[in-house]
């Protein structure tokens, strides 16, 4: 490699202006070509299904403020710590998407008040048929799964579901039966 002679001025960057002029134009035009890139066409928007609470939820967590919505009769509307106190026959208007590989879950605490007033079982009702029975016979938590037959569930439309103690006692003028935390169709 042979050495600049001595006296010849060897535009730099930022030195000359048609070097900040050619680098300039260089940004700009790589600036276009970056922005020119092809997107999707204009598409229709999702078809309008209602507001969220038009619809049934298809599980209902008692300690959410919207599952007002969702209770039918015999729960309580006082949300305490993530649950709600459900009577003697717990109502809930719940729905599916679908009906293959639908399984329906409650979660409850049974208090020791409720064994000590002769309770030993909940049953869970759907759609005015009889899905299984909770075991409540000793105090605390129940986490209960039952898989649900796919000729009782029709997608889209609303489904009742019943839980149904054998027992209740009283608190304060009120007939609780048990802590409901959430209750629901899963896959």
């Amino acid at each position: 490699m042979r050495p600049v002679p001595v006296g010849i001025h060897l535009p730099c960057a930022g030195q000359e202006p048609a070097v900040r002029r050619a680098a300039l134009f260089l940004a700009c035009w790589l600036a276009l070509l970056a922005g020119c890139a092809r997107l999707p066409g204009p598409a229709a928007p999702p078809p309008y299904r209602g507001q969220i609470e038009d619809h049934p939820a298809h599980y209902v967590f008692l300690g959410d403020a919207a599952a007002a919505r969702h209770m039918v009769a015999g729960i309580s509307r006082e949300i305490h710590d993530g649950w709600r106190w459900a009577g003697r026959r717990a109502e809930l208007r719940c729905a599916v998407e679908e009906s293959q590989g639908i399984q329906f879950g409650a979660a409850l605490i049974v208090p020791h008040e409720y064994v000590q007033a002769g309770g030993r079982r909940i049953e869970v009702w759907i759609g005015g048929k009889l899905l299984g029975t909770i075991a409540a016979d000793q105090a605390g938590y129940q986490a209960w799964k039952q898989p649900v037959p796919e000729q009782w569930l029709t997608p889209g439309s609303g489904i009742e579901v019943v839980l149904l103690a054998d027992a209740e006692w009283t608190q304060g003028g009120e007939k609780p039966s048990y802590m409901l935390i959430g209750a629901g169709f899963t896959l």
